[in-house]
């Protein structure tokens, strides 16, 4: 006869009980810290396979953008993979700090690396819905998996971007020893920091000095409470909940990270109602990428000092084949300094005759500067 949904359900508590007992048991007692008294063979056995993973994460800076200079100074145009500038801590709003502990990892200053209790609530839920729905992964596991997908994406590896996304438990396991490891060698402060800098806000934003210019035209140092919550709430599903593209779901995902911020007694009540009763106020600000983005006369010296970086012989500093240097160029964070003077080359564009792109004379025009 079979079994009442209630009684299904039981079982399926039951049985989901066991997982978690048994992850927990793993991952904590066997894996995380065999030195504790653990015994067993079991025990014994997964603290072994634990410590023979790799342990050493290699952590370079993340892709960042790379700006072309004018001679006097200003932003010619800036050249990237992904949008990312980097700061540090002090330059992030502390509303910005709360909201994504609050939100993604509240026991983030408690645990090592890991967070047993996620770990046992995301052992039930997935078993009650069949599906990974709970991933029970910490700030510092998150930076991990970030850390992993940006090394393959430097070097192309499409296999490897994929690898570091897969939610199998080999991956799951490789990523908890490497968080752990992590979590001996750099402050708290020193992950959420890097965290935050390499995390995606959508597209091609990356970081959150780079969210808060696109989305708000201002800066990470200067984030205001509801804007704070807007950007915690797109790095689970950065698609999804794109303040840009999809607004009603990205308000109604700032508002959980109020109202969470709240229950953590981080903000208090007059402080969650004013910022629920905002406006969005999007103020959004794209940043120009490459030579053809640039101000039409500036265009074609940008395109000469680009090709001349990548094609020329004088920067094999940056890598050895164009391609190479291509790369660095989207993703080295470089500073490119020129001579070309703006007043000049907007001067000589004005008084020069512009020939339509579609005259059939073939006449052409030019210009040239001699300093008296």
């Amino acid at each position: 006869m079979p079994l009442a949904p209630p009684t299904r359900n039981l079982f399926r508590l039951i049985g989901a009980f066991v997982i978690a007992s048994m992850a927990l048991g793993l991952l904590v007692a066997g894996l995380l810290v065999p030195a504790a008294g653990a015994t067993g063979l079991l025990t014994k056995s997964s603290a072994t396979f634990f410590d023979s993973l790799p342990s050493e994460l290699s952590t370079p800076p993340p892709s960042e953008n790379s700006r072309m200079l004018a001679a006097d100074g200003s932003v010619i145009t800036t050249f990237f993979e992904e949008n990312r500038r980097t700061v540090s801590l002090d330059k992030i709003s502390p509303f910005m700090q709360k909201a994504i502990v609050a939100i993604e990892d509240s026991r983030f200053y408690e645990h090592g690396g890991i967070d047993p209790k996620g770990l046992a609530r995301a052992a039930v839920v997935n078993q009650i819905t069949h599906r990974s729905s709970q991933g029970a992964s910490t700030l510092t596991q998150q930076y991990v998996k970030n850390v992993l997908v940006e090394a393959a994406a430097v070097k192309g590896d499409d296999a490897g971007e994929d690898a570091a996304r897969d939610k199998n438990a080999g991956r799951k396991v490789q990523e908890i020893r490497y968080a752990v490891a992590l979590e001996k060698q750099l402050t708290k402060d020193e992950i959420l920091n890097r965290y935050l800098n390499i995390a995606s806000f959508g597209g091609t934003i990356n970081g959150i000095e780079a969210a808060a210019r696109y989305y708000f035209h201002t800066t990470a140092a200067k984030l205001t409470l509801p804007q704070a919550a807007t950007l915690a709430g797109v790095v689970q599903l950065p698609g999804k909940y794109n303040p840009q593209q999809n607004p009603e779901a990205a308000v109604a995902r700032r508002n959980v990270v109020l109202n969470r911020m709240l229950q953590l007694k981080v903000i208090d009540q007059a402080a969650r109602d004013a910022a629920v009763a905002s406006k969005l106020e999007l103020d959004i600000t794209p940043v120009a990428n490459g030579c053809a983005n640039t101000r039409h006369q500036q265009g074609y010296y940008c395109e000469y000092v680009r090709r001349l970086i990548i094609d020329g012989n004088g920067f094999t500093a940056l890598g050895k084949t164009p391609e190479a240097r291509e790369n660095a160029l989207k993703r080295g964070g470089l500073t490119i300094k020129t001579a070309m003077d703006p007043k000049i080359v907007t001067a000589a564009w004005k008084a020069v005759k512009m020939i339509p792109p579609k005259d059939k004379s073939n006449v052409s025009a030019a210009t040239v500067t001699v300093e008296a």
